[in-house]
């Protein structure tokens, strides 16, 4: 998989770029289906940055039920390294997050603290299941590039984000309605 010219240009100068219709309807159809039973429990972040969350999780395995995500997902992470030279290892970690859609957000974070001790997660992907999103329905990703302004981004359903997890910094906005999303780790 190669990145478009549009996102080459957003992932080699600001860190991110964004893919829409990943899986196409099918896709999304049969993620939704395998995620369906998935058991959730609350966000939980310790110490000062406690209660900056408001979602639920489920760890998810890379089962062949979502071979075709992971497949994707792999493609975008696998040429995204290729650009920016992360040397990723085989380490993933997948996760289910769950908005009820009461309000809910997660404040400003990367999700991996620049200069920590041993291999650390480098790229995050997101990819989301929301059929129907509309911008009232807050719940955006708001990203905070090497860029000038902080781009939103809507949860919409078969898209994908991907950035650099130790330098974008980015919140989820009051989703205001259920919102779902798959977020992959690919470590160094």
């Amino acid at each position: 998989m190669d990145l478009q010219p549009t996102e080459l240009s957003l992932w080699s100068e600001h860190g991110y770029f964004c893919r829409d219709g990943l899986l196409g309807d099918d896709g999304v159809a049969l993620v939704r289906a395998a995620v369906a039973d998935a058991v959730f429990a609350p966000a939980q972040v310790v110490g000062a940055a406690a209660g900056i969350r408001g979602d639920e999780l489920a760890w998810l395995d890379r089962t062949p039920s979502l071979a075709r995500l992971w497949d994707a997902l792999d493609g975008l992470a696998r040429a995204a390294a290729r650009v920016r030279f992360l040397g990723l290892s085989d380490r993933v970690e997948v996760q289910l997050a769950r908005y009820r859609g009461d309000g809910g957000g997660y404040a400003r974070h990367r999700d991996a603290v620049a200069g920590a001790l041993g291999p650390g997660r480098r790229l995050t992907c997101i990819y989301y299941l929301n059929d129907g999103w509309r911008a009232e329905h807050g719940g955006a990703l708001r990203l905070y590039p090497t860029a000038p302004t902080p781009v939103e981004l809507g949860p919409i359903a078969d898209r994908a984000v991907v950035f650099l997890s130790g330098e974008v910094e980015h919140e989820v906005l009051p989703s205001l309605r259920p919102r779902l999303a798959v977020t992959s780790w690919y470590y160094a």
